[in-house]
């Protein structure tokens, strides 16, 4: 009975996938480069007189779209959020931007996303990597590079005009050590790890996290800037 069950349940997954096509951030990595292109051009232009606001209205934002702010850096331009997890088939509720292909990958596959604003002075390009003549190694306070050499803008007291970028990753759990069977469930196993020890033991700050980023969520990118753009302009 179990493994009829099972097998009822991928059928279904399958016919949804069929009924509702492959839109979803795996299939937005491989897909036209030139929609790509697009999404990644999509920004919002700002003064720096609006830059306060703005800033405090993408943080609102975020926790409203139930992923509060984790890091809040004004001077460098950063907002990043906690990651929150995407609601499944059942739960739609909380599809990822109410899309039923988006449910469907959080479904199969155990997916989270989490979003990054980033503020930057228009026509900021980062300048191109050169190799070094010799390696000085890691940059120390009062040492030879400066604010200035390096690039670094403080946007709290940049006079110019600014643009923002939104940043959605998608995130995927994976089970560690997990060995499948290409013939059968019943012999999957899973791999021992001899450096595995309890939780802090080792005295190491390795992370033990599970997720990995596989795609951007272009199509959430874009509601998230047209979302911020409509209460800005009805402040």
């Amino acid at each position: 009975m179990p493994d009829v069950f099972t097998l009822g349940n991928l059928t279904l997954l399958i016919s949804l996938a069929s009924a509702t096509g492959c839109h979803g951030p795996q299939a937005a990595s491989h897909g036209d480069s030139a929609e790509h292109e697009r999404a990644a051009a999509n920004v919002f232009a700002l003064d720096h007189s609006e830059y306060p606001q703005v800033f405090d209205t993408a943080v609102a934002l975020a926790a409203d779209e139930g992923m509060l702010a984790d890091l809040r850096d004004r001077d460098g331009g950063i907002i990043q959020t906690r990651p929150k997890v995407a609601g499944s088939l059942l739960e739609p509720w909380d599809w990822p931007r109410g899309s039923p292909q988006a449910a469907l990958d959080a479904t199969v596959a155990y997916q989270r996303r989490r979003v990054r604003f980033e503020f930057i002075p228009s026509g900021f390009r980062p300048a191109p990597l050169q190799e070094p003549e010799s390696l000085r190694g890691m940059q120390t306070p009062g040492g030879p590079a400066d604010a200035a050499s390096s690039g670094a803008v403080d946007l709290a007291a940049y006079e110019g005009p600014m643009e923002l970028r939104v940043w959605v990753y998608v995130e995927q759990a994976f089970t560690p050590h997990l060995q499948r069977s290409t013939w059968t469930f019943s012999q999957t196993s899973f791999a021992r790890d001899p450096m595995r020890q309890a939780a802090g033991a080792d005295g190491t700050t390795r992370d033990r996290s599970i997720w990995t980023p596989i795609a951007r969520d272009h199509q959430m990118e874009a509601m998230l800037l047209a979302k911020l753009r409509e209460r800005l302009a009805s402040g």
